[in-house]
């Protein structure tokens, strides 16, 4: 993202940095809201919000399960 020209990183002191966004990155973070907006309605568009809602609230209980029922092994390989 510095890279880019989107944050700037600034060491104010040993061990420590302060990042901030740049008008770029600025421009950048407006541009994808837009974007996320609209697409937002129109995955959404003809769902009532009741619906909506008993979606996510199932996709979340099914990552639960799927959570637990994967040993922390497979999930973390250094312990």
């Amino acid at each position: 993202m510095t890279d880019n020209g989107w944050l700037h990183l600034d060491p104010v002191a040993p061990g420590t940095t302060a990042m901030w966004i740049t008008d770029a990155g600025r421009e950048l973070l407006e541009q994808m809201s837009r974007t996320h907006a609209r697409t937002a309605q129109t995955l959404t568009d003809g769902v009532s919000t009741e619906d909506y809602e008993t979606v996510l609230r199932t996709l979340a209980t099914m990552l639960d399960n799927l959570d637990a029922a994967t040993p922390r092994s497979e999930t973390n390989p250094t312990g």
